[in-house]
C-alpha cells in the first residue's frame, strides 16, 4: 500500500511539466513537519505524528465542455515520520466539478468543513501544542479518519459561491452500517473578519449530533479566535471525553515573530498553551511551545520545539 502511493506521489511530481502542457491549471505541494517535543516528565522525542501533516500531492483544474464549470481535482497522500511504513496515508482525494455562479461539488475524501474552522480559529493547529491535542480545547471531530471524523471518506460535499461574503457548505457521507452522516456548515469572512456555524447530525455514532459556532478578527497586527462547541448528549467523542467545548486564541505578531496563546475549557479542566513563531522564509518558519491541559498532573504537560517547510500551496 505505501509502495503503490509513494510511486503515485513521486510520478505525480515528476509529470507536472506534461501537465502543464495538458492544459488547465495544475499543481504539485507537499510539507514536511517535525518537532521535538518532551512530555510530560519523560525523555524528549521526534514526532513526526499523522496530526504533523507532512504530505505531498497534486491538484489542479481544468475547463469542460459544460458553461462556466470546471473539472477540479486533488490527490494528496500522508506519512508518518519515522513510522518507517512511507506515503500510507489517505488525505485528502477527490474530483469534482466547479462553477462561480453555481459553487462546488466535489466527491471522495475531504476535511469537514467541522474541521476547517477549527484549523481557522488555532494558529497553532497540526503543533503538540494545538487545541485538538493536550490542551483539549477542541474536540476530536477535528481530526481521524472515516465514518463521522475531521477527515470523512465516502462524502459528497458542497460549497456554495460566496454572495456578499456569505456561504453554505453541505456534506452527506455514506457510512457501509447505513447509518449516514450529515453536516452543515455557514460561514461569512469579510475583510479581517471570520463568523461561522457548524451542525453534525452523526447517526453513525448512534443518532449523536453536536454543533458549534465562532469566529475571528484582526486588529492590525493582533487577533483573536473564539470558537465553542455544544455537544448534544455527550458521545461526539471530544478529546475531554464529551460536553461542550471552549476554545480561545490571541495571537500578536512582531515583524516575522507571533506570539500564540491558547485557553479554554472542556469537560475535564481548563488547558491552556503559550508558543512563539518564527516565520524563517515564505513557506518555512519554527515553533517553540509550552501546553497544559490544566490537571496540575506532570503527566499532561510538553514543551515542544519544531519547523514547518512547505511547497507549492
Amino acid at each position: 500500500m505505501n509502495k503503490k502511493l509513494l510511486v503515485v506521489a513521486v510520478a505525480g511530481v515528476m509529470a507536472m511539466p506534461l501537465a502543464a502542457n495538458a492544459g488547465g491549471k495544475h499543481k504539485a505541494y507537499g510539507q514536511v513537519h517535525i518537532s521535538v517535543d518532551r512530555p510530560d516528565e519523560s525523555g524528549m522525542m521526534v514526532n513526526g505524528s499523522a496530526r504533523k501533516a507532512n504530505k505531498i500531492g497534486m491538484k489542479g483544474s481544468m475547463d469542460t465542455n459544460i458553461a462556466d464549470f470546471k473539472a477540479v481535482y486533488q490527490i494528496e497522500a500522508g506519512m508518518v515520520v519515522g513510522g518507517k511504513t512511507g506515503f500510507d496515508q489517505e488525505r485528502d482525494t477527490w474530483a469534482g466539478l466547479s462553477s462561480k455562479s453555481m459553487g462546488t461539488v466535489r466527491v471522495g475524501t475531504m476535511a469537514t468543513h467541522y474541521k476547517q474552522m477549527g484549523k481557522a480559529t488555532d494558529a497553532l493547529f497540526t503543533t503538540s501544542a494545538e487545541g485538538r491535542g493536550l490542551i483539549k480545547t477542541q474536540s476530536s471531530q477535528h481530526s481521524g479518519f472515516g465514518a463521522g471524523r475531521g477527515r470523512a471518506d465516502q462524502m459528497i460535499r458542497y460549497d456554495s459561491p460566496s454572495i456578499s461574503g456569505a456561504k453554505v457548505i453541505a456534506h452527506y457521507q455514506m457510512v457501509d452500517s447505513g447509518d449516514n452522516n450529515m453536516g452543515l456548515g455557514l460561514q461569512y469572512k469579510a475583510g479581517n473578519y471570520l463568523a461561522f456555524f457548524d451542525y453534525l447530525d452523526l447517526k453513525s455514532k448512534g443518532e449523536t449530533a453536536a454543533m458549534k459556532l465562532g469566529g475571528k478578527a484582526k486588529f492590525g497586527p493582533a487577533s483573536v479566535a473564539l470558537q465553542y462547541e455544544i455537544d448534544d448528549d455527550g458521545n461526539i467523542e471530544t478529546t475531554a471525553g464529551g460536553e461542550n467545548q471552549l476554545h480561545l486564541q490571541g495571537t500578536y505578531a512582531m515583524g516575522a515573530t507571533t506570539f500564540v496563546l491558547t485557553v479554554g475549557n472542556n469537560s475535564e479542566n481548563t488547558g491552556y498553551a503559550v508558543a512563539v513563531v518564527q516565520k524563517v522564509a515564505k513557506k518555512a518558519s519554527v515553533h517553540v511551545g509550552y501546553a497544559a491541559d490544566g490537571s496540575g498532573d506532570d503527566d499532561s504537560t510538553a514543551i515542544t520545539a519544531g519547523m514547518k517547510v512547505a511547497f507549492g500551496s
